[in-house]
């Protein structure tokens, strides 16, 4: 029997949703993704490292934000709901909880981010020659990683 050994690669089959205590606490189901780009995450620092002057290294754990961007087209049915939540934080200045779940198939990973609310974004496309994407970036205090 021969084994596959090409790796799946592909975001194609990727599914993101997002709950919003106040607003959609059932969660939405995202959608209409950039053609470049779905989501794009940072660095997470973990540690804070320092060396004394007799050469000895010491380190220590300290906890960090994960920050997420979502990319969205112009015409993507989402863009209601980020705007929406856009709104939310402009008229009660206050930032509802968000939770956000990311179904990876092709690495059998689900990815649950808790803790976070909507940071910043672009509530209005860019208008070009044709119209650009928007970002929505995300941060979330705490992140777990399961297998499908």
């Amino acid at each position: 029997m021969a084994i596959n050994s090409l790796g799946k690669l592909t975001s194609a089959d990727a599914t993101i949703i997002l709950s919003v205590n106040e607003l959609y606490p059932n969660g939405v189901k995202l959608e209409g993704f950039s053609t470049d780009a779905m989501m794009a995450t940072e660095d997470v620092t973990i540690a804070e490292a320092r060396m004394g002057v007799d050469g000895r290294l010491s380190a220590g754990y300290i906890p960090s934000p994960k920050n997420i961007t979502i990319t969205l087209e112009a015409t993507s049915p989402s863009l209601e709901v980020m705007q929406t939540i856009f709104n939310y934080n402009e008229t009660t200045l206050s930032q509802p909880e968000c939770t956000m779940t990311i179904t990876i198939p092709s690495l059998q990973e689900v990815i649950t981010l808790t803790q976070g609310c909507l940071t910043k974004g672009r509530p209005i496309p860019d208008l070009k020659k044709l119209l650009d994407p928007t970002n929505w970036g995300f941060t979330f205090a705490r992140y777990k990683i399961s297998a499908i």
